[in-house]
């Protein structure tokens, strides 16, 4: 009975994470951009939501996604102090086309629009 729950836990664990990785392809390059003051701005992925990182951060740049086609500012947050990274809040869905976007120091900065699965 042990060895049955055993193996139906790994399948289930097994089968997860091939989904998983079927939704996240690792060879699927994400668009980034430098913004004028040298930070950089990359679209992410994660299972099925987007979100923009910036990288290093001073306190007062924002990061924020926008979808294909809409204006609004998706996710937005304002970093409070400086640090290494900084990540809006997650949205989705990434079955749509979203790009990263920056407001730093030198402007307002952002990637090409990118979906893990080629929508536009």
């Amino acid at each position: 009975m042990k060895k049955r729950l055993a193996a139906a836990v790994a399948t289930t664990l097994g089968a997860g994470a091939l989904l998983l990785g079927a939704a996240a392809p690792a060879s699927a390059a994400t668009p980034s951009a430098t913004t004028p003051d040298g930070k950089t701005v990359t679209i992410r992925e994660f299972v099925s939501g987007m979100f923009a990182l910036v990288q290093p951060v001073s306190a007062g740049d924002s990061a924020w996604t926008e979808r294909r086609n809409f204006t609004e500012q998706l996710g937005k947050v304002t970093a409070t102090s400086d640090g290494t990274r900084l990540e809006s809040t997650m949205v989705g869905s990434a079955f749509y086309a979203h790009r990263a976007c920056a407001q730093t120091a030198g402007g307002v900065t952002c990637t090409g629009y990118y979906s893990p699965f080629g929508r536009q």
